[in-house]
This record gives C-alpha cells, sequence and structure tokens, in this order.
C-alpha cells in the first residue's frame, strides 16, 4: 500500500502504454499489448485491491488521481454534486459546477504502462506511436521554472494546471520536452527518489514493529503523543539518508521487496530466526533514548509529499466500508485557493445513497494548503463521490468530481438489489405505519360509536320507562277496585303475583244484550297490550241486583295496575265493547316496590334488553361480513388463476408456474397468434418487468414439440426473478421482422419461490369525479372502483380531485389540510382524507373556481378543467412526488396528459407515465384527441367498444396504444350475500331460495298475481333512444304473450317518452291484469330487488360502451338477454353459440343474445330463454348458479389495467 502512494504520483500519471494522438488525450485499451502487463502486475502485486484484469487499472491508482476511472468499473462518475446533476467547468476555472456525466459517453480505463523489455520505444501499432515505459511517473520535487504539468512533466511558464494538462497531446508536435530521451530521463531519476523515500519509510515501519514487538500495546498512547510533541523527521531527510543505502535503481528495488517482505512477514527471516529491527532515527524530544514514531502522521507527510501537486489525497489508501476515511483537499492548487469556508459535497455510490455535507477544516498535521474532513463509511457502500465548494465556486475535478473506491462493501448488482430490499421494507413499513395508524383511528372511532350507541340505548331505555310511567300515571288516576253496580275485584286490594276475581255486572251497561262476555286484560297502562283474553261466566253468588259475571285471572308479579275493557267476542272478533267510556277499566295492584323503584329497574332492563338485541344482530352481520369477504378473496383467487390461463392457448410454462432459480420451458403456440405460418420463431425474454440486473436473453430459435402446435425453449430462471417476460419474433438477428408481443404488452408468466419481491406501482388519478362523493355517471365509480381494486392488488393509489363545494363530505374520514403554495394569480390549498379507504387529495384554489355548487354545466368548464389539471400536476412536483402513472380521465381532465410531457417530464417529474381512459366520447373530442397523442397508454371501457371506436378522428391516429378494458361493478354494493334490500340474503349456494323469496317479495310490493310458477323479465334502464326503447316496447309484449311476467324500473329524460311508456303501463295492465308493471322512475331499493326477483334480465341496447345492468343482473342469478355490442358482447356469452369463445375467457356460457336490430331479433333470444326456463328447470337452477359465480368485480380489470400500467412504463 504505502509503496504505492511513492511510486504512482502526479495529478494525473502518465499512461505510457496509452496510444497518443494528434489533438487527443484519450486511450485505446485495444493498443496495449498482453504481454506488456509483467512489470505492471509486479508493481502492484501487493495491493489488496488490485484485480488483474485488462479493463480494470490499479483501483488505489485510479481512485487517486482525480479524472479517474471508477476503481474497476470501467465508467465515468455520475457526476453529480449532492444530487445537482449539472455539469461543471472544468476545475482551473472559477464558478464551476459538480461535473455530469453525459448519456452515451462511455470511458474506458486507462492501461498500465507495459513491458518495454526487448522493444524498442516508440513502436507503431495500428498507426498511432506507442511510448512505452516501466514506471508511471513520479511527481518531480522542486521542479524546474515553468513548474509541472498535472502529469508530473515540465510546463512552460505561466501554463494553468487545467492548460498543462493538454500540452501532453501531440506526441509528434516535436516539442523538446515531449521527446521519448526526455521522458525517460525523468522516469529514471522520479524511479530512484520514489525508491529512496520508500527505502527510508520502510526502515521507519521496520523500527516501529521492533518496538511495537517490545513495548506492546500500551505503549501506543505514547509513542502518539511524543511523536505529536517532538515533531516528525521529515521525509526529505529520510529520503537522502535512504538514497545513501542504495546506490542503483535495481539495488532500490530488490531493498524495496526485501522491506515489503519483511513487513509483511512480520520481521521473520527465511530461516525462521528473529530478524534484528532496523535502526531507529534519532529522537526529535529531549531526553535521549528511541521514541515512538507516530505511524499515521509519517504516512500523512509522506502521502502530502507524494501528492504535492495534486487537489486531493485521502487516508487510508484502503477504504473500507463501515469504517471512516480523511479527505485533504490540496486548497493550493484547486478552484477554491485562497477560500475561507470549504464544504465537501457528496454521496455514495455513484450518487445514489447517503448525502453528504461536511465543512473541512485546515489539517493540524499537514498545515496549509491541506485542508480534511473524516466521513464515515456506511457498509453497504462500493464507492464515495463528492466535490468541494465554497459559496458559488465548485472543485470537481475539471468535471469529472471525485471518488474513492471503497473494499468490503456491497458490489454495484447487490447494492441495487439492496436499495430495492430497502425500498421494499420502507414501503412495507410506511404500509404498516399506516394500517396501525388506521386500525387505531378505526378503534378510536368505534369507542366514540360504541359510546355513542350506549348513549342512544341509554335513550331508548329511558323513553321507554317514560312512555310506561306515562301510561301508568294515567291508569293510576283513575285505577279503583271497585265501582258500585259496575264490577268489583276480590280480593281487595289486589296483589301482584296472585289471582283476583274480577266481577262485573252488565246491567245498564253496552253489552247488557249480549251473548258473551269477554275479558281482554292487561297491565301497567297495557304495557303489553292485551296479555288475557277469556270468557266470563254469570256469577250468581252477588248479593246485589244486576245481571253479572266473574272470571279468575293471573295478575303479573310487575303489576301495578290491571288494565281491562270487555266485549262481545275474542278480539278477533269482537263488535260490541264496554271501555268505561273510552277510559277503559284499572285497578290498583298492592306491591311492595314502589312506582319509582319499578320504573328505574324497568329501565335498566329495557337498557339490557336493546343492548342484547343489539350484540345479536352485530354479531349476525359479523359472521356475515367473514363470509363475504372469504368470498370475495375465493373469487379473486380463482379470477387471477384465470388470468393467467387465458394466457395459455398460446403460451404456457413447463413446470407451471416456473420456480425461481430452476430451469424451465416456454412453450408458444405460433398458430393463435401473428407468427402463423412462420417457418422459424424466436424468443427475446428477461425477467421482472424487464428490470433485472442481469439485462435480457436471447434471441433464442424455439424448437418444434411433438404436438405439432407448439414450439418450444429453455431458460434458466435466476433466484431472484417473480416474473418472466418476453416477445416472440420471425427471426434471429438484427430486428427480429415481424413481432408477437401481445399488442404492445408483451407476454408475461408468473414465477414461484423468487427472493425477491416485485416493487408497488405508484399511481395517481386525476379525476373531476368520484363516487361516493362526486358523482354525476359511471366515471365516478370507475375512479373509485379501479383505485380501490388495485390497492388491494398491493399497490399505491391516490386521487386527486377538486374540493367541490358541494362535495358528499359526510363520506370523507380524517379530512385535513397538508400543504399550500402559490400559483398563478391564487393560492392553492391542498387537504387529503379518505374515501372508500383511498387516500384522497383536495386541491382547492382560493379564487372559487370550484366552489360553484355543481361540478358540470358552466360555461367556464373548459379553463375550470385545465386549471385543476395543471394545478394537481403543480401539487406533485411541489410536494416531489414522481409517481409511477398518472391516470386521466375523459376530457375533463385530458389536459393532464399533455401538460404533464410540455412543462413537467424535465421539471422534476421523470419518472411518470400517462394513462388516459375514454369513458364517452360525445364530448370534449379535441381534448380527447390531443390526450391521445400525449398518453403513452390509452383505454376505453371495453375490447369490443375500442374496436368499433378505433376509426374515431381522435383515436385512429393512435389506435397502435388504444386498448379495451371492460368496467366492473362494485362487488360490496352489489352483494346478494350482504344486501339489506331482500328479504334473504344468498349465496351461489342458496340461489334457488333465495330468488324465490325475493320473487315473491317483489310480487308483493308491486302488486303483481303471486305466482312462483312464472318467469319474471325485468327491465332497469334509462329510457334513450341509446338503450332501443323500439325493442324494450317489443320485448315487454313478447314476454307476456310467453305467459311471464313483466316489471320495468326506468326514467325517461324526455317527457314525450315518459308519456309513451305511461300510456304502455295501462295498456299491459288493461290486457295483462297482475302480471305487469312499469315503475317510470328510480328506486335504489326497488332495483336491488328486480335484479334479485327477476329470472331474465333483458338489455337490448342499440349501442352499449361497457353496460353495468347485465353484469349486475349476473351477480343476482338473473340470465341476461342482450343484444350484441359493445361491453355486451364482451360480457355475455350466448348458450348455443358462444361456447368456444366464452372458453378462450376461461368463462361457460351465461346467457342469450342477438345481433339484429328489429323484433324477430328480439324474439329470436327471448323465446329462447323463456324455453328454457320452461322445460328445464333443474338446467335454469344451475345456469343461475353458474352467472353468480362468474367474477364481474374489478378484479379482472384491475389485472388488465396493471398490465397495461407496466406497459406504459416499458
Amino acid at each position: 500500500m504505502m509503496a504505492h502512494s511513492l511510486l504512482c504520483t502526479g495529478v494525473a500519471p502518465l499512461q505510457a502504454a496509452a496510444v497518443l494522438t494528434a489533438g487527443s488525450r484519450g486511450t485505446e485499451l485495444g493498443s496495449v499489448r498482453r504481454g506488456a502487463w509483467g512489470p505492471y502486475l509486479e508493481k502492484h502485486r501487493g495491493h489488496s485491491l488490485f484485480r488483474a484484469q485488462l479493463a480494470q487499472p490499479c483501483k488505489i491508482c485510479a481512485s487517486a488521481r482525480p479524472g479517474g476511472q471508477a476503481p474497476g468499473r470501467g465508467r465515468r462518475g455520475r457526476g453529480k454534486a449532492a444530487g445537482r446533476g449539472t455539469r461543471g467547468r472544468d476545475a482551473g476555472s472559477q464558478g464551476g459546477r459538480p461535473g455530469g456525466r453525459k448519456e452515451g459517453l462511455r470511458d474506458t480505463p486507462a492501461p498500465p504502462p507495459p513491458d518495454k523489455s526487448g522493444e524498442e520505444e516508440g513502436v507503431i501499432e495500428g498507426g498511432a506511436a506507442v511510448l512505452t515505459a516501466e514506471r508511471e511517473p513520479l511527481e518531480e520535487e522542486g521542479a524546474d521554472s515553468g513548474g509541472a504539468s498535472s502529469n508530473g512533466h515540465p510546463v512552460a511558464e505561466g501554463t494553468s494546471p487545467a492548460e498543462a494538462s493538454t500540452t501532453f497531446a501531440d506526441p509528434e508536435s516535436g516539442s523538446e520536452s515531449e521527446s521519448e530521451e526526455s521522458l525517460r530521463a525523468d522516469w529514471e531519476r522520479l524511479e530512484r527518489e520514489a525508491a529512496q523515500r520508500l527505502l527510508a519509510l520502510q526502515t521507519r515501519q521496520a523500527t516501529e514493529r521492533g518496538q511495537e514487538a517490545q513495548g506492546g500495546d500500551e505503549a501506543e498512547p505514547e509513542k502518539r503523543s511524543q511523536s505529536r510533541d517532538s515533531g516528525l523527521e521529515d521525509v526529505d531527510t529520510a529520503t537522502d539518508r535512504g538514497a545513501e543505502e542504495g546506490s542503483s535503481a535495481s539495488q532500490e528495488r530488490a531493498a524495496t521487496e526485501a522491506g515489503a517482505s519483511d513487513s509483511e512477514e512480520g520481521g521473520v527471516s527465511e530461516s525462521g530466526q528473529q530478524k534484528e529491527p532496523s535502526p531507529a532515527p534519532p529522537a526529535a524530544a529531549e531526553g535521549g533514548g528511541a521514541k515512538a514514531i507516530d505511524q499515521r502522521a509519517a504516512e500523512l507527510q509522506a502521502l502530502a509529499q507524494a501528492h504535492a501537486l495534486d487537489r486531493m489525497f485521502f487516508y487510508p489508501e484502503r477504504v473500507t466500508a463501515g469504517g471512516d476515511v480523511e479527505v485533504f483537499l490540496n486548497r493550493g492548487v484547486s478552484t477554491l485557493a485562497g477560500k475561507g469556508e470549504i464544504e465537501l459535497l457528496g454521496s455514495f455510490n455513484d450518487w445514489q445513497y447517503q448525502q453528504l455535507g461536511v465543512r473541512l477544516q485546515p489539517s493540524a498535521e499537514l498545515g496549509e494548503p491541506w485542508w480534511t474532513a473524516t466521513l464515515r463509511v456506511p457498509r453497504e457502500a462500493y464507492k464515495l463521490d463528492f466535490v468541494f465548494h465554497s459559496g458559488e465556486v465548485y472543485e470537481n475535478n475539471a468535471g469529472q468530481d471525485f471518488f474513492v473506491a471503497v473494499d468490503g462493501g456491497l458490489d454495484e448488482a447487490s447494492f441495487g438489489a439492496w436499495v430495492a430490499q430497502q425500498k421494499r421494507e420502507e414501503q412495507r413499513r410506511q404500509l404498516q405505519e399506516k394500517e396501525a395508524a388506521e386500525a387505531a383511528e378505526r378503534e378510536r372511532r368505534r369507542v366514540e360509536e360504541e359510546q355513542a350507541q350506549d348513549a342512544r340505548d341509554r335513550e331508548a331505555a329511558a323513553a321507554a320507562a317514560v312512555a310506561v310511567r306515562s301510561a301508568l300515571s294515567a291508569s293510576l288516576a283513575v285505577a279503583a277496585p271497585r265501582v258500585p253496580s259496575v264490577f268489583f275485584t276480590d280480593p281487595e286490594p289486589v296483589a301482584a303475583g296472585g289471582q283476583v276475581r274480577l266481577v262485573y255486572n252488565r246491567s245498564y251497561r253496552p253489552l247488557c244484550f249480549a251473548g258473551e262476555v269477554w275479558v281482554h286484560a292487561g297491565y301497567n297502562g297495557w304495557q303489553d297490550g292485551v296479555s288475557t283474553v277469556v270468557q266470563m261466566a254469570p256469577e250468581t253468588s252477588v248479593e246485589d241486583k244486576g245481571d253479572w259475571y266473574s272470571v279468575e285471572l293471573e295478575v303479573p308479579a310487575d303489576a301495578l295496575v290491571l288494565d281491562w275493557v270487555l266485549a262481545d267476542a275474542p278480539p278477533e272478533r269482537a263488535q260490541y265493547y264496554d271501555n268505561n267510556d273510552l277510559r277503559d277499566f284499572h285497578a290498583p295492584v298492592a306491591r311492595s316496590e314502589g312506582l319509582e323503584a319499578y320504573l328505574a329497574r324497568l329501565e335498566d332492563e329495557a337498557y339490557a334488553r336493546i343492548r342484547a338485541e343489539r350484540a345479536q344482530r352485530e354479531q349476525e352481520r359479523a359472521q356475515r361480513a367473514a363470509r363475504r369477504a372469504a368470498l370475495r378473496k375465493e373469487v379473486a383467487a380463482r379470477t387471477a388463476a384465470q388470468f393467467v390461463a387465458v394466457q395459455s392457448a398460446v403460451l404456457y410454462t413447463e413446470p407451471a408456474p416456473l420456480q425461481a432459480g430452476q430451469e424451465g420451458s416456454v412453450f408458444y403456440n405460433p398458430g393463435a397468434t401473428a407468427l402463423a405460418g412462420r417457418s422459424e420463431v424466436w424468443i427475446r425474454g428477461g425477467f421482472n418487468r424487464w428490470s433485472h440486473r442481469d439485462g435480457t436473453w436471447g434471441p433464442i430459435r424455439m424448437e418444434p414439440t411433438e404436438d405439432g402446435h407448439h414450439l418450444r425453449a429453455t431458460v434458466e430462471v435466476p433466484a431472484d426473478a417473480y416474473v418472466l417476460d418476453c416477445v416472440f419474433s420471425e427471426r434471429g438477428g438484427g430486428d427480429g421482422g415481424l413481432y408477437d408481443n401481445k399488442a404492445g404488452l408483451d407476454y408475461h408468466v408468473p414465477i414461484n419461490g423468487s427472493t425477491a419481491q416485485p416493487p408497488p406501482l405508484h399511481v395517481v388519478h386525476i379525476a373531476l369525479e368520484m363516487a361516493p362523493i362526486a358523482k354525476v355517471g359511471g366515471l365516478g365509480d370507475v375512479v373509485t372502483s379501479l383505485a380501490r381494486a388495485v390497492e388491494e392488488a398491493g399497490h399505491t393509489v391516490e386521487v386527486i380531485l377538486p374540493k367541490y363545494n358541494n362535495l358528499d363530505y359526510s363520506q370523507v374520514h380524517f379530512l385535513e389540510e397538508t400543504e399550500s403554495f402559490s400559483f398563478g394569480s391564487t393560492t392553492i390549498r391542498t387537504w387529503q382524507g379518505k374515501v372508500e379507504g383511498l387516500l384522497v387529495k383536495f386541491i382547492e384554489p382560493e379564487n372559487g373556481m370550484f366552489w360553484v355548487g355543481t361540478i358540470y354545466g358552466r360555461r367556464d368548464d373548459g379553463p375550470r378543467f385545465e386549471f385543476f389539471c395543471h394545478a394537481a400536476l403543480e401539487y406533485l412536483r411541489q410536494t416531489k412526488q414522481n409517481p409511477d402513472i398518472i391516470h386521466c380521465h375523459d376530457w375533463s381532465s385530458a389536459p393532464a396528459a399533455w401538460m404533464y410531457w410540455d412543462l413537467y417530464h424535465a421539471n422534476g417529474m421523470p419518472n411518470p407515465r400517462v394513462v388516459f381512459t375514454i369513458h364517452n366520447l360525445e364530448f370534449g373530442v379535441p381534448q380527447i384527441g390531443r390526450a391521445m397523442a400525449a398518453a403513452n397508454k390509452a383505454t376505453t371501457v371495453s375490447p369490443t367498444y375500442a374496436r368499433e371506436v378505433s376509426g374515431h378522428g381522435a383515436i385512429a391516429p393512435h389506435v397502435g396504444k388504444f386498448h379495451g378494458i371492460r368496467n366492473g361493478i362494485d362487488a360490496d354494493i352489489w352483494d346478494p350475500l350482504g344486501d339489506d334490500f331482500l328479504p334473504l340474503p344468498y349465496s351461489p349456494e342458496e340461489v334457488v331460495a333465495g330468488k324465490a323469496a325475493a320473487k315473491a317479495e317483489l310480487q308483493r310490493r308491486l302488486g303483481l298475481v303471486e305466482d312462483a310458477g312464472r318467469p319474471v323479465v325485468g327491465f332497469i334502464t334509462r329510457l334513450t333512444a341509446q338503450k332501443g326503447i323500439h325493442l324494450i316496447k317489443h320485448a315487454l309484449w313478447r314476454s307476456l304473450e310467453r305467459g311471464a311476467q313483466v316489471v320495468l324500473l326506468g326514467s325517461a329524460p324526455d317527457s314525450r317518452v315518459h308519456n309513451e311508456f305511461a300510456g304502455l303501463a295501462n295498456q299491459l295492465q288493461a290486457r295483462f291484469g297482475g302480471h305487469a308493471r312499469l315503475w317510470l322512475g328510480y328506486d335504489e331499493p326497488l332495483s336491488h330487488l328486480i335484479y334479485a326477483g327477476s329470472d331474465v334480465i333483458c338489455v337490448p341496447s342499440m349501442f352499449e360502451p361497457c353496460g353495468l345492468t347485465q353484469m349486475t343482473a349476473m351477480r343476482y342469478g338473473a340470465v341476461p338477454v342482450v343484444r350484441k355490442t359493445g361491453g355486451l358482447a364482451d360480457t355475455v356469452f350466448d348458450l348455443d353459440h358462444d361456447r368456444e369463445r366464452a372458453g378462450r375467457e376461461g368463462l361457460q356460457p351465461n346467457g342469450y343474445s342477438f345481433e339484429g336490430t328489429d323484433a324477430s331479433a328480439v324474439d329470436y333470444a327471448i323465446n329462447r330463454a323463456l324455453d328454457h326456463w320452461y322445460n328445464d328447470r333443474a338446467s335454469w337452477n344451475t345456469l343461475a348458479r353458474t352467472v353468480m359465480e362468474q367474477d364481474w368485480s374489478w378484479n379482472r380489470p384491475a389485472l388488465d389495467y396493471l398490465e397495461l400500467y407496466y406497459g406504459a412504463r416499458k
């Protein structure tokens, strides 16, 4: 190590084997003869960091000289000063910024000096002059007038360091200072001086080791103290002494090797005997005797001498991860000469890890011009990058930055994996903290709700007690044990918990002519209503005149008063009553407990009863919720497996799935792709969404298999691979010819057992609507449902929304203001809250742009929405967010697509890619066209609709990035197992019973004939031309003619259409009576009941971009009958005609469809559906279960969107 510091000196040591062409300082590794490496390897054999590879010079050499290559890596430093990334001017210029690496530049490490033995100097290779030498030049001490260049060669007087670095550029310039003879003389002289220095220093080291062996470790503090107090012997003096002991360069080299050997062997000779230590140099302190020498100070002094003309050096020369490194700046030769405050700005691992900002101090040990700072090197480091600055002036190593190789840490590839792992752990930690905070908040809210509910229960119990008090007070006010000639009780008073004989005289009373007398009795002001009904018998024992009747009654233990009336029959058939002139009859009950005590007890019992009933309801809800959650999880897993299986018709693997760290086979069926009929197929691939550190592989020619359809290729799967990526082409070389890349999304196959995990995506939706807080149409539902589904898949999702003053704030939880910033002529206030479990950021400009009480419908909608998009992007920039995907929707947030690329991609937000979704092509076509041009990927709401509109002027120029992904339904809202609007919740296993109960309730509610033997055909629709009004009318008539009942729930924006259907309702009622009901309006609970109670749901739309009705119907076990268009064609597969098409989607046929637009087309589908219901009820019930089990939620669309997101980022 120390030998290296004395042999390799100078600002930029001469690379003697470099090809030096006219006007160039570049190097060509290919011009170095491999046989010339002998002396270089010999010189560096002791360096623990040296790796003998042609492309890698000694790590210490390269890292110690300004502008050197990254040790062992053959590439330029990233060139950012503490994250600035601005390329600076040369080191000799004032105000230079830290250097930067230009894309596309590749640096080649400078080669070592070649072996010149047996060869002439100045040999010409490949037309270029090759200067040869045995050693690298040394920095000359006491240089001639004019000084020395950074290469250690004479420099003309007045030449700056930056200019000097260019003087040794042209071997044909004829300059005497650049002649080979001069170079040889320089080298020989500097070699001798270096050997002298080395011998002197090794002598000192041997002396130290001998002293340490004698004195032990306890002497070390004393040695350091003495060396600092007494001062060190000057290095030049040691050099002179060393020169006297060696008479030639070869003797000096031999002494060097011997000294190094002694040092490494710990002072033991080859014979195994202990050597005598070399004489110690005279002590500088008074008192005589040998004094300990501070090795560190000696090494620093030697390094400072060796680097007298360098900008910096570092100590120790072997920097290890987890240790410290001292960086020394030679202020005198840097751009910071004369500056009073100097700071080191740095980072590790090509400016990727940990930012440094350390103030330098003048070196107490070396003095001027050396300034120093100590840095702790993290264990993950492989390289330290840094620059120096003072105010606006930088020392950045001529734009290359300084760097130091670090040993013992991670290598570059391992660091990348470590960073990814740290990111995952940080995201996991943040997620855990977020979940913990949310759980704590939920618990707090639960406790608050429990307390509030407890208070409500108390209020309900108190209210019940008040009601009893009121009734009791009224009864007790008129209670009496007898009324002469009317009634009396026996005994008197009446005793609680006993029996009482009630005797009644009907003479001259309302029941005097009744054939029978019945008593209807209760107690405590009719607290429990009529509790006793008993017929009275004639009573002859009463002495008073009259027509007396009597009966024995049980007195409740809780009774304070008896209540009764008399009638001519039991309650269900009584016609005449004696109710004491509407006051009823009351008799007091004697009991030990008073009224107040009774009421207090009654209130406590009511409270306990209310709580028990509520707990029972909550338990039932919890059980139902757990069952729903388990079903959702099961359905999601099934859908994910189906998503992979659908691809198997084209591509599958063995094993399936592939296993990380093992070999696997890929099988491809070109017959189902664009490569059908090609004579050859080649596969190209990678791993981890094309981001694996090993890069891509292939092309590999695929071989035929025995089945005659598939081709096969074998791949090695890395241990840290979690997904296989591949595309296929017709040729192996060049551009590959025709490709099958799955419409630009590529093929991806999951891998099990990976040591790595896929990093989550960060997706931001910029939208004007979001259900349920700002919903106008389906767009709001899509934003919420898609965002929630992607987040449930393990990704980070946010929504940015205007803070309208008409938001449904009851649905926004944890709302708080977060930031504000100036924007244009106003201030933007930003808020955040949770909606449906999603993080939502609200943009609120103080200019009141969104305080207008509406979302759409103003003349300034366009400017308002464009302002919002701009403010949303500015918010992302201000908060230093760099999401992976910005997803904008329809014309209203389309401006975000082009604004991002125009204003923000190159302004602090380089990472995002843009996805744009078209929900409605009727509005904002110019904005949609611009967004289509700007987006990386674009979608609409179903594959068939995408094909239908692909020729539209706004879409056609960009159809290559246009995809159709169907929408889904909200499986929480539309869930028959958790639907409170149904009489009997049901799952697929209970579909028959559940739908039967719903049908009966639907018939009762709408006044239909309650007939389980008739099918019910339902229509839930808007009554517009798009929905096929003429087809709806015909389907109503046809269904009734076939003996079905029909139910329609729909609203008509056009009053004329509304009146037409009102008239139709009267006609159907007149002809079919209680078998037809048309409900012209919208009723949410009724819609749930129609879906559940109908056997068939008819959707005969003229066009339908996606359609939710048919998917909701299937969720409730109703069989859809639809016109084959748009999203209807993508979700309904005809039982008679679409079995193969359904199979390609991993589905079973699930309904009936038609293609025409006339009555006969409707009849074709309706007739087949009703025939099925009438003729094979068991098969129909199986079909109902099948459609319920199919997943029409957002599970599958979310997987499709994730593929699209990854495709946008590719």
